[in-house]
């Protein structure tokens, strides 16, 4: 019972996120007493959007590749060695933690400004930001 509500739930946001941006269409005509419902799909821009949500997160992993990132914590998961940053350029990141640094995590919480040293998309080291 809970899948098919789950499911309603998921077509009913994906046909609002459609409408709104414009991938779904709905119209109505009458002809002769009855009314027709007519819904149209733009499949082009569809494409369009993944397109550029694609480039946009092969961008933001290419920015990630080396360096190193700021920010600040916005969560901390010790047990899955997993850490959610907001970085100074707006960006939320997720990194995932080599087991080596995993003792780290405890020092951190929500809030906190960081520094990540990442390199071939790696988590190297992690420092407090200022």
């Amino acid at each position: 019972m809970r899948l098919l509500g789950f499911l309603v739930f998921l077509l009913l946001v994906v046909g609002v996120v459609g409408y709104f941006r414009g991938w779904i269409s709905f119209t109505s005509e009458t002809q002769a007493g009855d009314r027709s419902f007519s819904i149209q799909v733009n499949e082009e821009g569809m494409k369009d959007d993944l397109s550029r949500a694609k480039s946009r997160v092969s961008d933001l992993l290419e920015n990630i590749g080396s360096g190193e990132v700021s920010g600040t914590v916005e969560s901390v998961n010790v047990r899955k060695r997993t850490m959610v940053v907001r970085t100074d350029d707006g960006e939320t990141v997720t990194l995932d933690l080599p087991e080596a640094l995993s003792s780290q995590l405890s020092g951190f919480r929500a809030g906190d400004a960081i520094n990540v040293e990442v390199d071939d998309a790696q988590v190297k080291s992690l420092r407090p930001g200022k």
